[in-house]
């Protein structure tokens, strides 16, 4: 259930000094049944320029004894990144500002997200807290810009933006007034 970004994949196999003859088919199922055939066995194949998705190349082994089973080699495509997204700020005054994020991926899902603030390090964060509300690192008083990566099962990325202002915030002072009547 791996994916890949490339487009053209080139796969090979050990053949045994018994076949004969290879068949192959390249398929969206891996039910099809191997119809191209190479009768000077060949140990691998370049499939260029494949639409993404799913792909099986199923493959036969011929011998002097007569066909071997269908074996069916499945890979994935999604050179795509995820789809663009914005950043919510839910109270950005605070010095732990919350934020908002989601995005999706067609085809491979989204795999995680990262974090960064300013040139800070990337920080993982799982994909299930994405959608609701995720607090940041505590922040000093100033300007940020927040940065969040939505990465896909492929590896392909999408990086999105938000500028925070984190302001000093003074805790409310209970004054009690005391009256004296003489």
């Amino acid at each position: 259930n791996i994916w890949f970004l490339a487009k053209s994949v080139v796969m090979n196999w050990i053949v045994p000094d018994v076949v004969k003859e290879v068949r192959l088919a390249l398929s969206r199922q891996a039910t099809e049944l191997p119809h191209v055939r190479y009768f000077t066995p060949i140990s691998e194949k370049t499939l260029p320029d494949l639409e993404e998705g799913v792909w099986y190349l199923n493959a036969q082994f011929v011998t002097a004894e007569g066909l071997g089973p269908v074996v069916s080699f499945k890979f994935q495509i999604d050179t795509k990144a995820p789809l663009n997204f914005n950043i919510i700020s839910t109270d950005d005054k605070t010095v732990k500002p919350k934020i908002i994020f989601l995005t999706t991926d067609e085809l491979s899902g989204i795999d995680h997200y990262e974090l960064r603030v300013e040139d800070g390090d990337w920080i993982n964060i799982d994909k299930s807290l994405a959608g609701q509300q995720y607090q940041l690192p505590t922040l000093k008083p100033g300007d940020y810009k927040v940065f969040i990566k939505a990465v896909d099962g492929a590896g392909n990325s999408t990086v999105s933006s938000t500028d925070i202002t984190v302001i000093e915030t003074i805790n409310p002072v209970l004054l009690k007034f005391v009256m004296i009547i003489s």
